[in-house]
């Protein structure tokens, strides 16, 4: 994955999440948690697949 991907996801929740707080349907410090949790969560999944493609290449 490369780190545009990263903007794109992040940007895409925050976005939804300032939506659906000017609606009234989400408060606004879950609207900021939002994008840190999906970067926290992309971040893990592309430490693993790095860890495991370099793994791969070695052997």
């Amino acid at each position: 994955m490369k780190a545009a991907t990263f903007l794109y996801i992040a940007g895409g929740c925050f976005i939804i999440a300032a939506v659906l707080d000017y609606f009234h349907k989400y408060d606004w410090e879950s609207a900021v948690m939002a994008p840190a949790y999906v970067f926290l969560l992309c971040g893990i999944i592309a430490l693993i697949h790095n860890y495991w493609t370099s793994r791969q290449k070695r052997s």
